[in-house]
């Protein structure tokens, strides 16, 4: 007793002394595992007494299903034997009227074979059909070789020479050599007398044909399931097991019992669950069978999925007592989780407080902190938005006068020679170029509006330099109403003409196109000018290079507007050209 008595006071010491994490561990684990293995003990009593039930319905209810869908390919023959028939008797009283004798089946040949293939095509499970006449023409579609009428009256004799009902007629699956197949596989048949509606002769018969696979590509693939077609002698006419074609039942299932609807028999050592379903329609059996070690299957699996399910809820509670335990040094483990991410860049992340304590007093002080410095960044990146802006205006300021100051010597020049038709295009194109250049303050102005600018700039250029300067602009109608900032492409044109053509001794051209892709609008000017060498062209961009300040000046604009994904691309040959790509938002209508 002493022992015992001393035993018991060891272990409530050492249980005391446990950190609280170690507390939870010892009482809390035995629990989930004795809770986990008693629900993994009912669950198999469970689903061992109701799987069976469970996967039998399940089976009901696919059989339910194939015999809707069997029945839906046997309609859908009915169906188009019927349409067929009756466009069939539409041509024969078209081209035969009562009174002519004279038309030949050739000049109706295309039109019956259109009938069928529009028919065929309008029920895909139809692999072909085949018309003949009463004088044993013949017409197919959707088989190699248009079988012969001799071949059709012998194989189909016993009921081309019925002379009453039945006018239509359903023939087993089978391989008939007739029908030359691309597969060659067996085929399920409708015959049909088509009786002409004006004076009710036959005028032909219409053969329908469904091959084997399309019923068994209904069937679902399992090794443990077999899926058949019997027909009224139990011979196995379809099934998505091919060793069984064409085989009797009780010869390939000798121990199974093919009267009853649903039963559970065994066959050697394995149990199997049989149902069937009889079809008057086309007097067929739909017989599934089901081994039961797939049932024993599923059960492991739900089995196994339980055992997941109690190791991830163990998982969870190891998760939480770990939390727990940590519960008091959280607080100082959140503010530092905050600061590394700080100091990654991230600004919009806030420490959380949830007390009044040292800590939390901590964390709002720091939250407020974070805060004063995102208003300054704001503050910052504000000032340097307006300094661009205010650098920008420069650059128009710094250009403007200088071209004014060519354009009217040009016009100058021309009124003084005498070319006053010239001059007086080239005042209104200078006009308008002033005019689109202010746009009433606006910074951004539509596309048609920039290419009627960018337009006027190259009929005054060309004006100038009419000896170095073509050009042709072609952008679609439909990016013309997107919005872009103003003097975006001049820059680039005058760059091309400037760095490209007026360098080159015979001169070239200056295009301008535009296209729309995914969710951006492309907008590219090129020249066939000199180029530019690899090294120069790669500076370009990445620094303000002399020559190219409109370039640059472009570049950085459409970043600060639209973000670093857009701007400017230059991609050159020396001696071959510049092409200059300029990539814009393609919803740019609705960012101002």
């Amino acid at each position: 007793m002493t022992k015992i008595s001393n035993i018991y006071h060891n272990l409530n010491t050492h249980f005391r002394d446990m950190h609280l994490y170690n507390k939870f561990v010892v009482v809390i684990a035995p629990l989930l595992l004795l809770t986990v293995f008693a629900i993994l003990i009912i669950s198999d009593l469970i689903f061992a007494r109701h799987n069976l039930v469970q996967e039998k319905q399940s089976v009901l209810d696919e059989m339910q299903i194939l015999q809707n869908q069997i029945m839906q390919i046997h309609n859908d023959m009915i169906t188009c034997s019927n349409l067929a028939a009756k466009d069939v008797d539409d041509i024969y009283s078209q081209y035969f009227p009562p009174d002519d004798d004279n038309v030949s089946f050739i000049s109706v040949r295309n039109s019956l074979s259109s009938v069928l293939n529009y028919n065929r095509n309008c029920f895909p499970n139809i692999a072909s059909a085949v018309f003949m006449d009463i004088d044993g023409n013949t017409v197919s579609s959707g088989l190699k070789n248009i079988p012969d009428a001799r071949d059709l009256q012998a194989t189909f004799t016993d009921f081309l020479t019925l002379t009453g009902p039945p006018s239509s007629l359903f023939l087993p699956i089978r391989s008939r050599s007739v029908f030359d197949s691309v597969n060659q596989e067996p085929v399920f048949t409708l015959i049909k007398r088509i009786i002409s509606s004006e004076h009710g002769d036959t005028l032909g018969y219409l053969f329908l044909n469904v091959e084997e696979p399309s019923f068994s590509s209904l069937f679902p693939k399992s090794e443990d399931k077999v899926y058949m077609i019997a027909d009224m002698e139990n011979q196995i006419v379809s099934s998505n097991d091919k060793s069984l074609l064409f085989q009797y039942a009780e010869q390939s299932f000798p121990t199974l019992d093919f009267t009853q609807e649903n039963a559970v028999i065994q066959d050697d050592s394995t149990l199997y669950f049989m149902s069937s379903r009889s079809s008057a329609n086309i007097q067929w059996k739909l017989i599934s069978c089901v081994s039961l070690k797939y049932i024993k299957k599923s059960i492991w699996l739900n089995t196994g999925l339980v055992i997941c399910i109690g190791l991830a809820a163990v998982a969870v509670a190891i998760y939480f007592l770990y939390r727990i335990s940590r519960l008091v040094t959280q607080p100082i483990k959140n503010l530092t989780d905050t600061v590394c991410q700080i100091q990654t860049g991230d600004l919009n992340v806030t420490c959380p407080i949830d007390s009044r304590s040292e800590t939390g007093i901590l964390a709002q002080g720091f939250n407020q902190m974070i805060g004063t410095v995102k208003d300054l960044l704001v503050r910052v990146e504000q000032e340097q938005c307006r300094k661009r802006e205010y650098e920008f205006a420069l650059m128009q300021a710094q250009i403007k006068p200088h071209f004014l100051y060519n354009a009217l010597d040009l016009i100058y020049v021309l009124c003084c020679t005498g070319e006053n038709t010239e001059a007086g295009i080239t005042t209104k194109a200078l006009a308008d170029y002033y005019r689109l250049s202010l746009s009433g303050g606006d910074e951004v102005i539509p596309l048609k509006d920039e290419l009627s600018h960018v337009e006027n700039y190259l009929l005054i250029q060309k004006a100038r330099y009419c000896d170095i300067l073509d050009y042709y602009i072609n952008v679609p109608d439909e990016l013309t109403s997107f919005q872009i900032p103003k003097m975006t492409l001049q820059p680039l044109v005058e760059n091309a003409i400037y760095h490209g053509l007026k360098e080159k001794a015979d001169g070239g051209m200056v295009c301008i196109t535009g296209r729309m892709q995914m969710d951006a609008i492309f907008l590219e000017v090129m020249d066939d000018g000199i180029g530019i060498e690899g090294q120069r062209l790669l500076n370009i961009l990445a620094e303000e290079s002399k020559g190219h300040y409109g370039l640059y000046n472009v570049n950085k604009r459409i970043k600060l507007y639209f973000g670093e994904e857009y701007g400017v691309d230059i991609s050159s040959e020396p001696g071959l050209g510049t092409r200059v790509c300029l990539r814009l938002p393609k919803a740019l209508s609705n960012l101002f």
